[in-house]
């Protein structure tokens, strides 16, 4: 099931997975063996919570989801973040997005789909039509007691840096990361045409606005271009987190290249918080 959400900047896009299980965390794990901790789990009762009385909860990840919902201030989310030292500051800076401060979650706890230490608490009902919360285990394994959960904001709510309109009026040639739907395809136009033979076309777009498409071109037989072609090669449209950047040229506003491809779905990865935080000029 998708959803749009009705929040003022944001649109989430997901497929919820089914075979719903709560997940403990009970030892310090390395960041090496998240997701597999992901995996160990038990049953968990079959009710609900609600986010006016989350101490009653059994499962800590949803405790942790239901407290998230009844923060009443930017500060006190903020301290819930995922990664806060690379994500506390942008989070801030979006004062402006509303979250739904009632919210019903199956005590099921966390979805069963483990993805670089990930795992979805469902929401039942709330009041902005959100599905789901992805939660991560804490930075480094840094898990001293169950509950040790933190929210991944920028892909719960598919976090983009600006509007697709405004990236393609200012046409930047440094990377951007962007959480996009993208798809293999066979177009090759301006400063790619006739590149077949040397590039791969996807053809990408922001989920807040799939009208608005454009075209990325991925060097053959580099680590990410490949990475990419495998993971889209089934021609299905599918949610990647990439970075792209126009070609100096500039000749066109539908036509990026590929600066890499961070992987399949919005989560965020280590390797998209070094690029951003680092002085690689990624944003």
């Amino acid at each position: 099931m998708r959803a749009s959400v009705g929040l003022s900047r944001w649109t989430v896009l997901a497929t919820i997975a089914a075979g719903l299980v709560v997940t403990h965390c009970n030892k310090r794990l390395d960041e090496g063996s998240e997701a597999a901790a992901m995996t160990s789990a038990s049953a968990a009762p079959s009710s609900t919570c609600t986010s006016t009385e989350y101490a009653k909860c059994e499962s800590p990840a949803v405790q942790t989801v239901l407290k998230w919902f009844s923060a009443t201030t930017p500060g006190e989310k903020a301290a819930m973040l995922y990664r806060p030292d690379a994500n506390k500051a942008e989070f801030l800076d979006h004062t402006g997005m509303v979250f739904p401060q009632h919210v019903t979650v199956n005590m099921d706890g966390c979805g069963s789909r483990p993805m670089d230490g990930a795992c979805q608490v469902i929401l039942d009902k709330n009041e902005e039509g959100l599905d789901f919360v992805w939660l991560r285990i804490t930075p480094n394994g840094a898990c001293d007691a169950c509950g040790a959960y933190r929210v991944d904001w920028k892909g719960t709510y598919v976090v983009n840096p600006m509007a697709m309109a405004a990236f393609q009026a200012s046409m930047p040639t440094k990377p951007i990361v962007w959480r996009m739907n993208a798809k293999l395809d066979t177009y090759f136009n301006y400063e790619f045409l006739g590149q077949q033979a040397s590039y791969y076309s996807f053809r990408v777009s922001d989920p807040r606005a799939p009208q608005k498409r454009l075209w990325t071109y991925a060097k053959k037989g580099t680590v990410d271009a490949e990475a990419m072609f495998q993971a889209l090669s089934d021609g299905k449209e599918s949610e990647v987190t990439v970075s792209i950047a126009y070609p100096v040229s500039r000749r066109s506003n539908e036509i990026t290249k590929l600066v890499a491809y961070y992987g399949p779905g919005y989560l965020q990865t280590s390797r998209e918080i070094a690029d951003t935080t680092s002085d690689a000029g990624v944003r």
